[in-house]
């Protein structure tokens, strides 16, 4: 029968490139966490033990698989439905991030989840649209500044009773410049 392997060996496997995908999936399952948190970390790890460790029970381990090289559209999206708001903000700023996971993240209850999605320009224009009327005038500010918002929503935003959104419709390099005029002529300050 062979002998266990001491820590210090997992621990420089676990962070080995050249070293077998199989052996990585082991070192996954280790019962020493230093040694899980090192195998998301390693960017040779296989996508399909990303995936397992993208469910891992530990929050800090999903976080560190979120900074794999190799991460794929796919794990992102199953980060966008976390328990974790922090995971689901995460996966929101993703340029890997699908469109309907952006488009249910911009109901998330969480509105630091609803930031990140009015922040990211993969949103599609849809989930914005939803977000120009959040309650939140950060999440507003953020649509007013993203450049995949539509023209009717910079708009709507250019008249929003927040000084902060509208002065994020100025920062928009989309923004029409009839949706400029007004805003330069806003009484309150607004383009200064």
């Amino acid at each position: 029968m062979e002998a266990p392997e001491n820590f210090s060996t997992r621990w420089r496997k676990s962070g080995t490139r050249k070293i077998a995908p199989e052996v990585l999936a082991e070192l996954a399952r280790d019962v020493a966490v230093r040694i899980v948190y090192r195998v998301p970390i390693n960017p040779t790890t296989p996508i399909d033990t990303l995936k397992i460790l993208a469910n891992h029970q530990r929050l800090s381990v999903r976080r560190i698989v979120l900074h794999n090289p190799s991460i794929t559209s796919e794990i992102i999206d199953s980060c966008a439905r976390d328990r974790s708001a922090e995971i689901r903000r995460q996966a929101a700023k993703s340029k890997l991030i699908s469109p309907n996971s952006l488009i249910g993240l911009a109901r998330d209850l969480d509105v630091s989840v609803r930031r990140r999605v009015a922040w990211n320009y993969s949103t599609p224009p849809q989930a914005l649209r939803k977000l120009s009327d959040d309650d939140d005038e950060t999440v507003r500010k953020r649509v007013a500044r993203n450049i995949r918002a539509p023209l009717d929503i910079l708009r709507n935003l250019a008249r929003d009773p927040a000084l902060v959104v509208r002065k994020g419709v100025l920062w928009n390099p989309c923004e029409p410049s009839d949706v400029r005029i007004e805003l330069t002529a806003d009484t309150d300050g607004a383009a200064t």
